[in-house]
Formats: C-alpha cells, structure tokens, sequence
C-alpha cells in the first residue's frame, strides 16, 4: 500500500485522540510549493537560512554514519560541511582489500588526521599488520585513544 497524504503517522489508542487526524490539507501543501513567477528565479533552501557556524556545532553532535549517509545528501553546501575532518573525532575504520586497494582509508586519515582523538581501526583477516605504515598518516597528534583489533573470519 502505498503511503499518500492522508497516511497516519500513528494508529491507535491514545495517539488517536491526543493527536487527531494527521491529514494534510490542500492550503498546507500549496505552501510548499516553488513561485514560479519570472521575479522567483531561485528557491531558497529552507535550511541555507542557517550560517555555516550555527551548521557546524550541529553536526558536531551527530553520529559520524548520520553526517555520510544522511545529512551529506541534503545539499550541495551541507554536504561540503559534513564532509569537514572537524566533525570525525571519533571514528571506526575498517580496512579491507577494498580500502586499501583503493586508498580511501589512508585518504581519509589524512583528512582528518589534525582531528581524530578516538581511532577504533577494525582489519580484515586478509590484510597484513604491515599494512600500517602504509595506511596510517606519520602525525595524529590528537589521538588520546587506539583501539586496533582484527575482524576474524570475516569475508568482504
């Protein structure tokens, strides 16, 4: 079944009657739509109304999985900030043939490397321990926790 304007965000008992209805009414609808008159010539992005900064001590909060796969897929602008090294102090790498091969782990170490304090780095069993020194940056000064551990039996 398809979900359409109308589609209740919770059935039941008490929601029913402490929420009501949750239909969308046409006038409600009209107010999201784009003026296409000449003067309109750009939609504001609702969410550009908020500078850079106020973005950034947003994303801070946010779980690093949260700052990829959602909020870098708002705009072109929210993805620039999400992708920023400033918002990964914790991170959780994985390092597999895929990332090695590709070099997006060290890549990604290297952009970050200025900001990471807590480093969680999760190796493939088929991946050698010398991988290090090819992976790793030379300099993570911030780093106050490692944690290097091997996925056993692990296939990707």
């Amino acid at each position: 079944m398809p979900l359409t304007a109308n589609y209740p965000l919770r059935g039941g008992y008490p929601f029913d009657t402490e929420y009501g209805n949750r239909e969308v009414h046409p006038h409600q609808r009209q107010f999201f739509k784009a003026n296409n008159a000449p003067s309109n010539v750009e939609v504001m992005f609702q969410a550009d109304i908020f500078p850079d900064s106020i973005l950034m001590t947003i994303f801070k909060y946010m779980h690093p999985v949260d700052l990829i796969n959602g909020v870098s897929g708002v705009s072109r602008r929210w993805n620039k900030l999400a992708n920023a090294p400033s918002n990964y102090t914790s991170v959780r790498v994985i390092i597999d043939e895929d990332s090695v091969t590709t070099g997006s782990a060290k890549a990604f170490l290297q952009r970050g490397s200025n900001y990471i304090r807590k480093l969680c780095l999760d190796y493939a069993k088929n991946i050698s321990p010398g991988c290090f020194s090819h992976i790793l940056p030379e300099c993570m000064p911030n780093v106050t926790l490692l944690d290097i551990s091997f996925i056993a039996g692990t296939i990707f």
